[in-house]
């Protein structure tokens, strides 16, 4: 996941703890968005996990969207308890929305993709959706996104 501006923030990347991402080797690549989406794209990063053991991550309730353009999905990806859906397997590629509560995801296996965290101007724009629609949710990416994933 992306710092803001590449920066730490008391020691949060912009969604999980340093110390959640430092535990998970990996390939990272921490972009900052061109001045001019800067109304919109808050940050981005590419990431390559070439493996990883099932382990959990903890997102802070956030007031961004994150979109995660799968290019290779994990083989899982799935809720964890306090979440009501625990147990739930997140869709390829998932978008999620605002949350005014944390989320508990475990993953394994090797995933490759670019992680986006939009603002909400960005995301409307983007997706077209009233935000309430994605709040507290994880969701698949809408089907014209879907060409991407298959890459």
């Amino acid at each position: 996941m992306a710092c803001v501006g590449g920066e730490a923030m008391a020691g949060w990347t912009l969604v999980v703890s340093r110390r959640e991402v430092v535990r998970a080797p990996a390939q990272r690549v921490f972009g900052k968005p061109h001045p001019r989406l800067a109304g919109h794209v808050l940050t981005y990063t590419g990431h390559d996990y070439r493996w990883m053991d099932p382990q959990p991550w903890r997102m802070a309730p956030l007031g961004a969207i994150v979109v995660t353009i799968d290019l290779e999905a994990p083989l899982v990806r799935r809720l964890l308890a306090p979440d009501p859906r625990q147990g739930q397997d997140l869709p390829i590629s998932p978008v999620m929305g605002l949350r005014d509560r944390p989320l508990v995801l475990e993953q394994a296996g090797p995933s490759r993709g670019i992680v986006l965290a939009l603002t909400p101007v960005g995301a409307y724009a983007l997706f077209g959706l009233p935000l309430r629609e994605l709040a507290n949710s994880t969701s698949a990416s809408p089907t014209w996104w879907a060409p991407m994933s298959t890459c």
